[in-house]
């Protein structure tokens, strides 16, 4: 009960936040989930028994966002850059600089055999929390950004909620015993299923809300099928489908990551800020590794 409970709190905050909230409310959530997530990720790494320099981190993951904030405004929207080359610079810019204080943090430690793996698995976190969660909310700059944002999220849920209780009610063959003893093949092809489900759903709905999705790629596989005289409509929604089982896919390899690194010290949960979903790195774990590919994929 308190799963599903945490479960509709959520998704109603994140709907108002997407639809409703002014524009500075999604960027401020995102900002807290990734700095929560971080924290516990920190957490982990103590108990591999390696030294993160958090302080720097901190600094650099709220920077991150704040800077964003402010490069959105100053450089794009003056027209002194467009939109990709800004973003291409930030994240550039913003790895060079954590990885070099990292370093140089780890120079000042005692313990070499453990400094610079402390440096590396803390500099990691930038990577793996911290920019997806940004380019998150820099999807919201698209023409289409709310309800593309939407489809990430609602591709990631419903893949999860499909996979969980399939895998649980008719799982037998384990996907990876060694990694997490309860998912199975079978809940991941129902992940799979639901995900491209709930992406049709989204995509007829949207439908007239949405830029065309459709890139130069699917034109040559439109040939193949025997499909180049198949209305527009149709095209866009196989292409949809398609997206929508490669965002699930990515998905699931950053559920299993993150079982890994748990794994690795014997940890069930990250946390327990989330009653009945544990910490907030568990819930997204899986959005870390779809966030770049959903991001992609709506630009090209």
């Amino acid at each position: 009960m308190k799963r599903v409970i945490t479960a509709v709190v959520l998704i109603a905050l994140v709907l108002w936040a997407l639809f409703k909230a002014p524009l500075w409310v999604p960027w401020l959530l995102s900002m807290a989930v990734a700095l929560l997530a971080q924290e516990e990720y920190l957490s982990i790494l103590e108990q591999y028994q390696l030294e993160p320099s958090k302080w720097i981190l901190r600094f650099f993951s709220f920077m991150a966002f704040a800077s964003a904030v402010i490069g959105r405004t100053s450089l794009i929207e003056q027209k002194r850059m467009d939109s990709w080359t800004g973003i291409v610079l930030f994240f550039a810019i913003y790895t060079m600089l954590c990885g070099i204080a990292l370093l140089i943090a780890a120079l000042q430690k005692t313990d070499f055999k453990k400094s610079f793996l402390s440096a590396a698995a803390t500099f990691f976190s930038t990577q793996y929390i911290v920019l997806p969660m940004l380019w998150l909310v820099t999807m919201l700059d698209f023409k289409d950004g709310q309800f593309w944002v939407f489809f990430t999220l609602l591709i990631v849920w419903s893949g999860d909620i499909c996979g969980l209780y399939v895998g649980k009610q008719f799982g037998k063959k384990p996907l990876a015993p060694r990694i997490s003893p309860q998912k199975t093949w079978e809940g991941t092809y129902a992940s799979v299923a639901g995900s491209m489900a709930a992406g049709t759903i989204w995509f007829v709905v949207c439908y007239r809300q949405i830029v065309p999705v459709q890139p130069p790629l699917f034109e040559h596989i439109f040939n193949i099928l025997g499909m180049v005289d198949t209305n527009d409509f149709l095209k866009r929604l196989v292409a949809i489908m398609f997206y929508s089982a490669i965002v699930n896919i990515f998905s699931q390899f950053g559920d299993l990551a993150e079982s890994m690194l748990k794994r690795g010290v014997d940890m069930k949960d990250s946390g327990t800020i989330l009653p009945g979903h544990g910490g907030m790195l568990d819930r997204i774990d899986a959005l870390l590794f779809a966030i770049p590919v959903a991001y992609l994929i709506r630009i090209f």
